[in-house]
């Protein structure tokens, strides 16, 4: 066996100064310009006086380029290395290679997607079994692949400073698809749609470096105070219920009269004015070159609508103003910088999640009314300077645990049909779902108590016509259904595994 010295190439990745020789026994293998761009690791029969990985030094291989030629040296590499660095494992028979993702689990699965088909094919199996099988052996396969992708990605994030502190933007870079996304209302009022952008695969990795550097900063600094729980590495909607009522049962445990005021801004992502939240930026202490993604990040996309596989024309999006991509892998966390600094002299107590806000206070007093009264008139010149506003129609005062006791009741007089099918999903949705949101925050001591919120299952459950007679345990038996307080139990020992 020999090597066809004439095919052999060596691909260094990063232009490391001077360019080393290798040989490959008594002949010289040369690296070409177009190959400096990346880092590959080297076979360990070429003789080496470098050690066999190193960090890529972007700022050498970008050096004196363009964005456009940067981009294109990225992306090129980043297919070659794909090619290169993605080994395949040789296979006996006629069947070639089989790439490397391609586990040995997974390879016995599509073994037996093979052999399904061919089952099905000749009648022994139901087409529902083989459709199951395709479908598990599919999800398996984009998995496997999407895992390279990510381990592909690591020298960059790891390097990310040197990389993006090159940054400019490139059309394959700032072109996103937007999907609608119907909330409610009329559908044919455009208003009641979400905009979400659809991005490309550069792009989030793209997303991905820059988001790493902004949380390992943020996390640093501490500059995301406490009473953010909404995008946030360790919170979520039950720390922040938690947290929030923990001092509003505490005052109310003690005879105090509490008001609990929410808040909603007005489409919150898309009115985030962008020279105040550059300006955020450089307050928080990120270094230039991330303020600089952030802003040809945020200016000058192009975007087109896609409905059922139908698209627009290509527009540009107006620079310069407002919004944040909804749908994108970086967006939320500006969002939490930029709002970051509403707690600034609020009296009372201020818990936020994402874009929604509680605000809390006694109001055993007519000192307690103004507190509120004064911080919602802070909240409201804040709103004003960064040229956000509250969505009034939502804010509101809500008054708890009356809610979900008088649903059964409009079940009954709205509803001429008694069947099983009808009532049990009606309950299901509506009514059980106030009752057992949050338990662990909730969740239920006395007795008496217990009872009560147990007597709104047993109104439910004998609304169904035929089961009238029957006691409260064999309507559950007969249903297939567990009490509220097997439930509870069940939801909170199963809370510290889903965390």
């Amino acid at each position: 066996m020999k090597f066809n010295k004439g095919k052999c190439q060596v691909l260094q990745l990063g232009t490391n100064d001077p360019m080393h020789q290798y040989t490959l026994g008594a002949s010289q293998l040369e690296t070409s310009f177009a190959e400096k761009a990346l880092r590959v690791l080297l076979d360990t029969k070429l003789t080496s006086n470098v050690p066999s990985r190193q960090r890529t030094r972007w700022e050498t291989a970008l050096r004196d380029k363009g964005a456009e030629q940067s981009w294109q040296i990225f992306k090129d590499a980043i297919n070659r290395a794909q090619e290169l660095s993605i080994t395949s494992c040789k296979k006996s028979g006629k069947e070639g290679k089989r790439p490397a993702w391609m586990s040995p689990d997974l390879l016995v699965k599509l073994k037996g997607k093979k052999e399904m088909h061919r089952q099905w094919k000749q009648g022994q199996v139901s087409w529902e079994e083989y459709r199951d099988t395709a479908w598990l052996c599919r999800g398996g396969v984009r998995k496997a692949k999407a895992q390279l992708e990510l381990n592909l990605a690591k020298d960059a994030k790891n390097n990310k400073k040197g990389f993006y502190s090159h940054g400019s933007q490139v059309r394959s870079l700032v072109t996103r698809n937007i999907a609608p996304i119907f909330k409610k209302g009329r559908k044919e009022d455009p208003g009641n749609y979400q905009a979400v952008s659809l991005t490309s695969v550069p792009r989030k990795v793209m997303e991905q470096i820059l988001l790493e550097a902004m949380l390992r900063h943020m996390e640093d600094r501490e500059v995301i105070q406490d009473s953010q729980h909404g995008f946030t590495k360790g919170k979520s909607c039950l720390t922040n219920l938690v947290a929030f009522y923990d001092g509003v049962t505490t005052s109310v445990d003690k005879g105090r009269a509490t008001d609990v005021v929410y808040l909603d801004f007005c489409k919150a992502f898309d009115t985030i004015p962008h020279n105040n939240l550059l300006s955020k930026l450089v307050r928080y202490g990120f270094d230039g070159w991330t303020v600089q993604w952030t802003r040809n990040w945020l200016d000058g996309c192009i975007q087109r609508v896609v409905v059922n596989g139908l698209m627009s024309r290509w527009r540009s999006v107006t620079s310069g103003v407002s919004g944040v991509p909804q749908g994108s892998v970086w967006g939320p966390v500006p969002f939490n910088i930029f709002i970051n600094d509403i707690d600034s002299g609020i009296e009372c107590t201020l818990s936020k999640f994402a874009d929604d806000t509680k605000l809390s206070g006694v109001v055993d007093t007519p000192e307690g009314w103004d507190a509120i009264q004064k911080d919602l008139d802070k909240l409201e010149k804040w709103a004003h300077v960064k040229l956000m506003r509250f969505n009034k129609a939502k804010g509101k005062v809500l008054h708890l645990a009356q809610k979900a006791n008088h649903i059964p009741g409009c079940i009954k007089r709205s509803v001429a049909s008694r069947l099983r099918e009808v009532i049990l999903l009606l309950y299901s949705a509506l009514v059980r779902s106030h009752l057992e949101y949050c338990v662990q925050l909730w969740g239920l001591q006395h007795r008496k108590d217990m009872d009560l919120v147990e007597q709104v299952q047993r109104r439910a459950t004998k609304m169904i016509r035929g089961l009238e007679h029957l006691s409260y345990e064999e309507r559950l038996r007969e249903l297939g259904l567990f009490s509220l307080e097997k439930r509870r139990l069940w939801e909170t020992l199963l809370w510290p595994f889903s965390t």
